[in-house]
């Protein structure tokens, strides 16, 4: 991409954005998630599983052209590398602001099994037919009797 960079991407429990400062305060950075599982109690992996919890990823972009719309996607692949959740959102920089954060609030985690799940982030420009993979952030799940 010639008129954005990707700076970082984070997945936390939530984030605030100071109004005076504009600076982000990333709460909770999740990097793992253990799972306590009853005794005998059985996990058929063919089947997903939801988890209740609530989490945001959250990015920086850098704009280094003149544009100033574009896409980003977000896909939730398990450790066997199957998509199970892909969105995108559309966003612009405002007049002047070079770099922009965007977040995504989950609402729920599909869970396959055991292991390492990666949030996929990509971006294009408006207009364009493919998006370019700019980031992979692991997840680590762990299920424990």
């Amino acid at each position: 991409m010639k008129n954005i960079k990707h700076i970082w991407t984070v997945l936390c429990s939530n984030s605030s954005i100071d109004q005076s400062t504009n600076n982000v305060s990333l709460f909770n950075v999740i990097e793992q998630i253990t799972l306590g599982l009853k005794p005998n109690v059985k996990i058929n992996y063919e089947e997903e599983k939801g988890i209740p919890i609530n989490m945001e990823l959250v990015t920086l972009w850098q704009r280094l052209g003149d544009l100033t719309s574009f896409e980003q996607s977000v896909e939730i692949v398990d450790p066997k590398g199957k998509v199970l959740a892909q969105n995108q959102i559309s966003f612009e920089f405002p007049n002047k602001v070079s770099r922009s954060r965007v977040g995504f609030k989950l609402i729920g985690l599909k869970v396959t099994g055991a292991g390492e799940y990666v949030f996929r982030v990509s971006v294009k420009e408006k207009g364009k037919a493919r998006f370019e993979q700019v980031q992979e952030t692991p997840l680590d799940i762990r299920m424990e009797k």
